[in-house]
């Protein structure tokens, strides 16, 4: 569960230095490819000079020819004219064969230094490439290195100015959750207002039993609520001092609508009295279900009363929003607490997964004469936690016929667990508890009768309804 309070990235400035990278690769890799093209022309020379020396091997047999035909002509004293003309054929072979080898080296050079002339210059191309290439990659690093400077000090600017205007005792410091909740009204105008969805203090126009007995629209599921267990004043702080005088109000908002989803409202002239002994709020909500879709927000503005309205106290200010963990393999129990300037409000909370809504309603087929009080509770085996539904006192009676106004009516239930409604009766001599265990459905009404032995008989319906967020 992650908590946010009120309140963007600058990815600009990506892509040019990574462009100016590839240009530096693709130029080291244009020279590599030369390299490879000097190094076939170097296998070439090589093939050529092969060739070059089987040349001037032919010309070593031309000479060699030319003694042979010297030798011979003294041997068998031929006659001077032929012995010149075979001198003569054996040089003109002599220097027909040097001026082929010749020719071949001549040709192969030409060819060399012209390939190697054309690969160099490809080479001291792609190098400038890079180097301009590299040229503009340090460029772009400057760019943003003066841009983050820049940024820096604008920082060390502001950070001056806050010091300056820094003030210990002010709202945002010492109690920063008040702080906050004093401009979510107007946070609230600017996102929801515009958009239709009424005034910042309006409640919740949508009912519960909304598909009990209405064909639930394409949409209407089991979907992920939140269940709220119960809220306390767990600490006083601030020079406050138990019994407390609270009044004002505590509301959900969720994304269905976003208007107040009210769980307790007191007002001046009708507060709830908390003590060490029981700090706990009276909750008389939620009235529907509430959708745990991306967050829920906790609206609290609670009081203390005092003498006069000029000593009242704000107990308790906040506005915060409560997202959950994503998609649960179970139904969760959830513990938050927020300190304020005077006191720490806690919640015992239910991530419920795959839920369905009931809403309970309680009958007394026959009593006592005199009537009985009761405490009447919900629970699921999900989470075992009891959610206290009414608690009637010592002043209010129930008596046959009646049709009990439950404080809270409005559970969460786990589609695929089991809703338990429990009833702990006393007429003053007999205390007796009685219970009854319901089947979650999508749509229509559960009846079942609880009979505590000897006190009463009740009959407990329950109405299903699927959750339809448009």
């Amino acid at each position: 569960m992650e908590v946010d309070a009120w309140g963007k990235s600058d990815h600009k400035g990506e892509g040019e230095g990574e462009a100016s990278k590839r240009r530096n690769i693709d130029s080291d890799a244009e020279v590599a490819v030369w390299d490879r093209e000097l190094m076939w022309l170097q296998m070439d020379l090589e093939e050529l000079c092969t060739e070059t020396k089987a040349v001037r091997k032919k010309v070593l047999v031309g000479e060699e020819v030319g003694k042979s035909v010297n030798s011979d002509a003294e041997l068998t004293k031929r006659t001077e004219p032929e012995i010149m003309m075979k001198r003569e054929a054996a040089r003109e072979i002599h220097f027909e064969v040097e001026g082929t080898g010749k020719s071949v080296k001549i040709e192969a050079d030409a060819e060399w230094n012209s390939g190697k002339g054309e690969v160099m210059r490809k080479r001291e191309g792609a190098r400038k490439r890079g180097s301009k290439g590299k040229g503009k990659g340090k460029a772009v690093n400057m760019y943003y290195a003066e841009k983050l400077q820049r940024e820096l000090e604008k920082y060390e600017e502001y950070k001056k100015r806050m010091e300056e205007e820094f003030d210990p005792n002010s709202e945002e410091v010492t109690d920063p959750y008040a702080f906050e909740a004093r401009s979510f009204e107007k946070w609230w105008n600017d996102v929801y207002a515009r958009t239709g969805y009424g005034r910042f203090e309006d409640n919740t126009s949508i009912p519960c039993k909304r598909f009990t007995f209405d064909p639930a629209p394409c949409g209407a599921i089991k979907c992920e609520t939140l269940q709220v267990f119960s809220v306390k004043v767990a600490e006083l702080t601030g020079g406050l001092q138990w019994p407390l005088d609270v009044f004002g109000m505590v509301a959900l908002r969720d994304t269905m609508d976003f208007n107040r989803n009210i769980i307790f409202e007191c007002g001046r002239d009708n507060c709830q009295t908390l003590t060490d002994e029981n700090p706990y709020l009276v909750l008389t909500g939620p009235v529907r279900g509430v959708l745990l879709c991306d967050y829920v927000v906790f609206e609290v503005s609670l009081y203390v009363r005092g003498t006069s309205k000029s000593d009242d106290k704000e107990l308790n200010l906040l506005a915060i929003k409560v997202r959950s963990d994503s998609c649960p393999s179970a139904s969760l129990l959830i513990m938050q607490s927020y300190t304020s300037r005077l006191s720490t409000l806690g919640f015992k909370l239910g991530h419920i997964i795959s839920s369905v809504e009931a809403t309970i309603s309680v009958k007394v087929i026959s009593g006592p004469p005199d009537g009985f009080h009761g405490k009447f509770f919900a629970s699921t085996d999900s989470i075992e936690h009891e959610i206290l539904l009414h608690n009637s006192g010592d002043e209010e009676l129930h008596q046959t016929g009646d049709e009990i106004s439950l404080s809270r009516s409005v559970v969460s239930v786990e589609s695929h667990r089991k809703l338990t409604v429990s009833v702990r009766a006393s007429d003053g001599y007999v205390t007796s508890t009685g219970t009854k265990d319901f089947e979650p459905q999508e749509k229509g009404t559960s009846s079942k009768e609880i009979d505590i032995a000897g006190l009463c008989l009740l009959e407990v319906t329950v109405a299903w309804s699927l959750i339809y967020h448009s």
